[in-house]
Order: C-alpha cells, then structure tokens, then sequence
C-alpha cells in the first residue's frame, strides 16, 4: 500500500506517518522497483495501535516500548494508565474506560481496533451532547435554546477553523508555480502559534463561564479580562489591528525553493526577492546543542541546514514540501539533500560540523542523510 491508501485506512495524515517512522515506531520496506515505501497490514494495525496510544497520552518513548513488549506487559500498562485517569479529575471517564476495555481486547481483529479508533473520532460529538445535558441541567427552557446554546459552544471551534481555512488560503495564494518546499522563518512559527491560540483560548473561556453559569468567585479570572477588554474602549479596534498585522507578518516571513531560483518573502516585501542558487554566499550545517531554546532547530540534536544569501541567513529545519512531489511524500528530508547536492555542484563554501548527531532522536535512516550532508563539502 502507498502512504496515501493508508492515510484513508488510519485516519492519520501523512507527516504523521512519518512522523512515527522517524521517531522508530514503525519500520517500512521500499519497494525495489521504484524505492518508495510499501506498507502491508501489520503496518496499518501497527498505526492503529499507534493512533490509540497516543490518544491514550502514552508519549512516545513508552509506546516504542509497548510496541515490543508482550501480551501482559501491556495489559498491566494500560490498566495503569487506567488508573491514572481515574485519580486525575479532569481526564474524561471515556479515556479510562478504553484503557481497561483495551486491556481485555489486546489481541482482538484489527477490524477492532479501527472501532476503537473511528470512536475517537466522534468523541467531540460525545463532549457536545454532555454540553447539552448540563445545559438543561441549568435551566435551558427548550431545545431550540439548547441548539443555539450548542452552536455558541461551537464558535472557537468555527474561529479555529476561520483562521486555518485563511493562513492555508494565504499560503496557496503567495507560493510559486512548482517550488519543492518551504519553510517559515523559526521565530515567525512560534508567534504564529501564539497569535492563532491566544485568542480561541479567551473565548473558550468566556463561553464556558456564560454557559455553565459559574460563581463570580469561579468566574474571577475570566471576569478580569472581560473588565480589562471593556476598558479598551476605541482601542479595540487597533488591537485587533496589531493582531491580524502580526499575522500577516508571520505567513509571509517564509523562504520558498524551486528548482532553480530561492524566493525569499518578508512581511515588506511579500512578493519576495527571488536570488539563484549561486547567489548563496555561504552553508552552515549540523545539529543543535542547547538544551533549551526558543528556536526549535538550536534544541540538541535537531539537524539545520542555513544559508546565507544577501547577508540574511535563512534556516531550514523541518521544511514543508511540495505535496505534489511524490518522492518527497516518501522520503522525508530527500529535497535537503537534493538542494545541498546543487550547492555543492556551484563549489558554495560549507561550514559542516558533525557534532552532536548522537543526540539526534530520528530514526537512522535520516540520522545517515543529515550525515551525509554536512559530510559532502
């Protein structure tokens, strides 16, 4: 089966898939006529498997380890984490009866095991009618009242999805004609993080408090920021302002590569400046060694691949590819090597430096093509 055949079957997306194959939870053959990987069944059930695990907030660590562990061993897991649920108050009840069902039907079909997943799918549907049921609870007089109740609840659902639906619009709208990849600048990433939950956090909170109807003392908190937003008066408008402008500077602070050209965007320059690749003055490479950091790429044992171009260095970390490209939907981290491998063709001065690649969690496979990079200079 290609990635995409198990995309449908699993549920999950394909930066998943790979996602578990780098952390070395699940090992795929290439199929010798045209190196791509081929999944069989015992990897799709081991996805499954997978999926349910980390539903369950087994890290990943502990699931590697209950992937080779025996029958009982896993059983006695997850009637632990059973357990766990049902000392913590604020894990739902739904998550430790699964761990105990689960433990009963370990060795159950994979056929099972899908309906276990496909259950998880719906369980925001299972949280939606218990919102129901407080409501009336409170006093909701009748079902139309409670519908419309219902459909507030769903508003930071629909904000989320606002938000998502216009940076993926954004994204399409500002990228080339066939590029291979893309990444946005480190810290951009992060504020843009911040800038899309912050606001779906507040009103979460404000509907859950006008909803269930707290105490004031319950409601305290939440109370504040309504009190601190009023008093904002006509400066309301500009902060939304400064919000969506710091958006707007997050989508387009992102280098994009093609086949021959790097367009580099900036929020004063969206349209970007595209350079050749013999434009790059200079390529630094390795691995991270800072244990904390606020750029993902400096964290310990995390591979950068930097360039140098019109004095601003631009780092790629975890690029973003093309979905269009098959071979890169196969071989995460192919279109680095392929780009370093141009470079170099150009005689583009490397800085390379090896150290740290133990520290490097990814699976091996990838461990060997960062080497191999930062080896070829």
């Amino acid at each position: 089966m290609t990635i995409k055949e198990v995309e449908k079957l699993t549920g999950l997306t394909a930066k998943s898939i790979r996602y578990y194959e780098a952390k070395g939870l699940l090992t795929v053959e290439r199929n010798e006529g045209n190196s791509y990987r081929s999944y069989s069944e015992n990897e799709v059930n081991r996805l499954n498997w997978i999926k349910l695990f980390r539903y369950l907030d087994f890290s990943i660590e502990e699931i590697r380890q209950l992937l080779d562990k025996g029958e009982e061993q896993v059983k006695e897991a997850l009637k632990d984490k059973a357990e766990t649920f049902a000392q913590n108050k604020n894990i739902c009840e739904d998550k430790q009866e699964m761990c105990l069902s689960l433990a009963k039907d370990y060795k159950a079909k994979p056929e099972i095991i899908q309906e276990y997943n496909e259950t998880i799918e719906f369980l925001e549907s299972d949280e939606i009618a218990e919102i129901i049921e407080r409501l009336k609870d409170v006093g909701c007089p009748n079902l139309p009242v409670t519908i419309i109740s219902t459909m507030i609840c769903l508003g930071p659902i629909l904000w989320l999805a606002v938000i998502v639906a216009l940076l993926v619009g954004i994204e399409k709208l500002i990228s080339p004609k066939n590029y291979l990849f893309y990444e946005h600048q480190p810290i951009a990433s992060i504020v843009m993080i911040w800038l899309i939950m912050i606001p779906v956090i507040l009103v979460c909170l404000l509907l859950c408090g006008k909803i269930f109807k707290r105490t004031r003392e319950d409601l305290e908190g939440i109370n504040d920021i309504v009190c601190i937003w009023n008093h904002l008066g006509k400066w309301r408008l500009a902060v939304i302002f400064l919000w969506l402008v710091g958006l707007y500077c997050c989508v387009t602070s992102v280098t994009f590569v093609t086949e021959d050209s790097i367009i580099y965007r900036s929020p004063m320059n969206p349209a970007g400046t595209t350079y050749g690749y013999s434009d790059v003055e200079k390529i630094t490479t390795g691995f991270g060694d800072k244990t904390f950091a606020i750029a993902e790429y400096k964290k310990k044992g995390n591979f950068f691949y930097q360039i140098v171009l019109d004095g601003k260095k631009i780092t790629f970390h975890v690029p973003s590819v093309n979905e269009e490209i098959e071979r890169y939907q196969e071989d995460s981290y192919l279109e680095l090597e392929e780009f370093d491998q141009k470079l170099f063709s150009l005689g583009i001065f490397k800085t390379a430096s090896e150290e740290g690649y133990e520290n490097c969690d990814l699976d091996q496979q990838f461990v060997e093509r960062f080497l191999r990079i930062i080896r070829l200079k």
